[in-house]
This record gives structure tokens, sequence and C-alpha cells, in this order.
């Protein structure tokens, strides 16, 4: 599931942190050495439409996701993506690495993001890539195509 191959940081055009939630995911997106933070929807269209503009926008360039590690829609919205570099970190990794650096121990979002950027632009060898092979099983397969098999369904229930 894993490769021990970490990429270097400044060989991706952009990088994402994602803090995943139920309702919404807050995204940090560093990109020509600009920071941009936004909060999408977890609705997977809008996800997926946003990822596909995305990757539309970086041509010829690569893209690295930074997350906690999850079993969500997310993330195997994410493993769909051939174009993406995704980097799983931890849950408690990533909460001791923002307890340090952060000193208010305010939780935010935002911070978490921040965080879990700082964290492998800082340390990469600290964060674990998806094997690109791991997206490739029939059950993830499977899986995704039921997701979006009743995604399609409740589309056109909505719509009636």
């Amino acid at each position: 599931m894993y490769n021990t191959r970490t990429k270097n940081p400044s060989e991706y055009q952009v990088i994402i942190a994602i803090d995943w939630a139920d309702q919404k995911h807050d995204l940090r997106i560093l990109k020509d050495c600009e920071e941009e933070c936004k909060v999408i929807s977890s609705d997977l269209l809008t996800l997926k439409n946003f990822f596909d503009t995305l990757i539309l926008e970086t041509v010829n360039g690569s893209i690295a996701i930074v997350i906690e590690s999850c079993q969500s829609a997310l993330m195997n919205l994410l493993i769909s993506f051939t174009e993406f570099d995704i980097y799983v970190v931890h849950p408690t990794t990533a909460s001791r690495f923002a307890k340090t650096f952060h000193l208010s121990g305010a939780k935010s979002d935002r911070a978490d993001t921040k965080s879990l950027l700082e964290l492998y632009l800082k340390h990469p060898d600290k964060v674990q890539k998806v094997d690109s092979s791991f997206s490739k099983g029939k059950l993830k397969r499977l899986n995704i195509k039921r997701r979006d098999l009743v995604g399609d369904r409740t589309r056109l229930t909505r719509a009636h």
C-alpha cells in the first residue's frame, strides 16, 4: 500500500494539504510559492469537479496531496486520480506535530492544514506515499464504481 520513494516537495508544481470532515473539507493549496485556503463541500461531485479543474490548470505539472490517513469516500476519490501523488499522515503524528508548533492549543481546520503542509515540506521522510498499485486492486476499483453508481442514483432521484 505504501511506497518508500517519497519525492522532494520541490518536485511538485502544486501541493495540497487536506483536513477532511463529514460535511466539508479544508484545503491549503501551495502553488507558485503562494498559499491559498479553501473550504469545499464533501459532496463527491463537487470534489471531483474541483480536482478535474486543478488537473487541467496544472498542465504537465505534478500534484501532491497530503492528508491524514482515513478510509473514506474522499480517499477513494483521490486514489482514482492517477495525476496525484498521495501522502498520508497518521492522525496521531499530525496531532502531535500540530501541538508541538501551535502553542495556543486551539484546534482549527485551517491550522490543521497548515500543520500537514509544514510536516510534508519540512519532514517529507515522515509521511508515507500511497503506492499507485494500491489503486489498481480489483476491490478498490469495484468500490469506486459502486460509489459512482450510488452518486448517480442519488442525483437522478433528486432531479425528479
